[in-house]
């Protein structure tokens, strides 16, 4: 598990590293971790994929608003490695996670979220084309450190 959260770290930064040298990113980055967390998301487990990592998923979960007067849900996406390993590089878009990287078996944080579905990694679908681009600039950084 240390690998995996040293490999995150390392991913949250370069990400950090190729929205500031862009000059514009749009979408989904733009106000990076904020709501960018499927794109950044299937960025990680395709990267965990590539490296050999095995049973990498994105999941989508959603959760009641926090306070009572806000309609509607949260939705989060995150990865799990191995069916048990939680690995968040945006959790601290949320006011309840001070953490910038979560990798856990267990995060009372993400068990504030009910699982809805399993998300296909995969750049090229809608809500994440266009990203295949800046993820090739955030692979060469990496390969930077």
């Amino acid at each position: 598990m240390e690998q995996i959260e040293r490999i995150a770290r390392e991913f949250r930064y370069a990400i950090n590293e190729a929205i500031s040298e862009s000059g514009y990113v749009g979408g989904e980055l733009d106000t990076f971790p904020i709501a960018s967390c499927e794109v950044t998301s299937q960025m990680l487990g395709l990267y965990l994929l590539e490296l050999g990592y095995e049973n990498v998923i994105a999941t989508f979960n959603q959760r009641p608003k926090r306070e009572p007067s806000e309609i509607g849900s949260d939705s989060h996406v995150w990865l799990v490695v191995n069916g048990s390993v939680i690995v968040d590089i945006t959790a601290d878009q949320y006011d309840d996670c001070i953490n910038e990287v979560v990798v856990s078996e267990n995060s009372k944080f993400h068990q504030t979220f009910t699982y809805y579905s399993n998300r296909e990694l995969d750049l090229s679908r809608p809500g994440s084309s266009g990203y295949s681009e800046f993820y090739e600039q955030v692979k060469q950084r990496l390969q930077n450190v």
